[in-house]
């Protein structure tokens, strides 16, 4: 239907009617058949049974819906075969390999809680912000990818992704980021790799079945199963060990403690030594979490049981020193072998007064900042791009010398000497083994946002992001820009994960006047 639809327009645009004639008469038959097939398919499909489920579900292992399209859908023909519209909004939404067998991508959000409690499933919180979260994925993987989504995402809001510019993966519902083994009809599959969130042993054991079905092609390295230090990759203590053996900036302001006595002796220290306000943090926690600021001293009661509770779980607990940060950054890098590292670019990201994740500037990273910002930037911290260059290259050389393989990130942060106010930067605050959501940012912002625009990732929380959502898509619609690649987004909001009235999370693009509105 597509191919003869195409082919038959350009063949007459060049003149070359014969042609054309042949291939409308060619259009006409398989109209014929595809409405003959459709007649019998309903006639042979179970009364109430969902036509786009029910066809999914008759295809063999390696037959996907994406192959029942061609490169650009066409929807007169199939209306003209009778297939209800339902039906080829579904189909021209979906995604999938045409030919080498793609990844198979996976939230799971609850990587670092795992390595604490070593339960094989996911906890509550992290099931739900699977449920909520995992369709954003959508911005990082291929088409030819797998991308598992606890729940069937809602058709209008892949077509409002598909409008917006993305090209979609195959999507397949699965319980597997919510703690589930993989179902028979996942274990026939063959896939290019594994890409998970972050790679952990509770996630390895349960995607075992799968290991015999992973195909290796071109393509950056990846992890297909945890190497025996996995864990201390996503420890923030490692991070700072790093930090002090090469002297890194900053690194003077953070220590790693492992019982009650040294937590007190050094909040007594950085007293000493200054500093008034201190964070406490675990040393496997994500996104501000299991973390608490307080007066270094002297400590109350909440913090020693806050202390005692991460050692007793964790054996070690983070103490910094609190600065007056100006820019929280995320440096992106991939390693792809023992002396090869990428980095891949840096990110701005903005945190609430709790130190938790709320989003991440799309663009360059020194893109918005104020004019007085921009001018303490290059004179008191120059070559600053230049210097992560150096950072990178230094983290990811260590982290494939002890077997790890694929992206990682870094946050860093520049702040305000309390003495003269002057601008520094610690360097290394913590690694992330994993995907992010400052990766996610800056593969939005490349793939996706106008040049011309200014535009975030914005991660909402609480009962009413639902309607929260759909406010400002309906206040904001997309503005998109024709560009050679793909349109762009120039302004307005797009929501990019799959929300319901139950929805806790959602995570929505905003661009122009839709970012103006939720900063005032």
């Amino acid at each position: 239907l597509d191919f003869a639809t195409e082919w038959a327009a350009t063949l007459r645009s060049i003149g070359d009617s014969e042609s054309a004639d042949v291939l409308e008469q060619v259009l006409r038959d398989e109209i014929r058949h595809v409405r003959s097939g459709w007649r019998w398919f309903r006639e042979w499909t179970d009364v109430g049974a969902d036509p786009w489920e029910a066809f999914v579900a008759s295809l063999p292992p390696r037959v996907l819906p994406r192959h029942a399209r061609g490169t650009r859908l066409h929807r007169a023909p199939r209306r003209a075969a009778g297939l209800d519209e339902s039906f080829i909004d579904r189909l021209a939404t979906t995604g999938g390999s045409r030919g080498r067998p793609g990844r198979l991508v996976v939230f799971n959000p609850g990587c670092e809680e795992s390595l604490v409690t070593g339960e094989s499933v996911p906890s509550k919180a992290a099931r739900q912000t699977a449920i909520d979260l995992s369709l954003m994925l959508v911005a990082l993987t291929r088409e030819e990818d797998c991308l598992l989504v606890p729940e069937p995402p809602d058709p209008s809001r892949l077509a409002r992704l598909c409008a917006a510019g993305f090209t979609l993966p195959e999507l397949a519902v699965s319980g597997i980021p919510v703690g589930e083994a993989p179902d028979a009809v996942l274990a026939r599959r063959r896939f290019g790799g594994l890409r998970p969130w972050g790679h952990v042993p509770e996630l390895d054991r349960r995607l075992a079945p799968l290991r015999s079905r992973l195909s290796t092609g071109a393509g950056a390295p990846e992890l297909s199963s945890c190497p025996a230090s996995m864990d201390t990759f996503y420890r923030k203590s490692r991070g700072q060990e790093l930090a002090r053996a090469h002297a890194l900036e900053g690194s003077e302001s953070s220590w790693t403690v492992r019982d009650l006595d040294a937590w007190a002796a050094t909040m007594g220290r950085a007293s000493l030594e200054g500093r008034r306000r201190v964070v406490l943090k675990a040393d496997l926690g994500a996104s501000g979490r299991g973390q608490r600021r307080t007066q270094a001293w002297p400590p109350d009661d909440g913090d020693e049981r806050f202390a005692a509770s991460i050692l007793r779980r964790q054996g070690a607990l983070i103490i910094e020193a609190w600065h007056e940060r100006v820019l929280d950054l995320s440096l992106h890098f991939t390693v792809l072998g023992p002396e090869q590292v990428r980095f891949d670019g840096a990110t701005r990201f903005v945190v609430d007064d709790r130190g938790q994740y709320e989003g991440s500037v799309l663009g360059p990273w020194r893109q918005g900042l104020s004019a007085d910002v921009q001018r303490a930037l290059a004179t008191e911290c120059p070559d600053l791009d230049a210097r992560f260059q150096i950072l990178v290259q230094l983290i990811g050389k260590d982290l494939a010398g002890r077997g790890f393989l694929g992206p990682a990130s870094l946050d860093s942060y520049l702040y305000r000497g309390p003495e003269d106010g002057s601008l520094h930067w610690r360097a290394l605050v913590e690694i992330n083994p994993r995907w992010t959501m400052g990766r996610l940012a800056l593969a939005l912002g490349r793939r996706h946002l106008s040049r011309r625009s200014r535009g975030e990732l914005r991660v909402f929380s609480g009962g009413s992001v639902h309607e929260e959502g759909q406010r400002l898509e309906a206040a904001y619609p997309l503005v998109m820009e024709p560009q050679q690649d793909r349109p762009r987004i120039a302004s307005g909001a797009l929501v990019l994960s799959q929300t319901t009235p139950r929805t806790r999370l959602a995570a929505v693009l905003l661009a122009g006047a839709a970012l103006e509105d939720t900063r005032s």
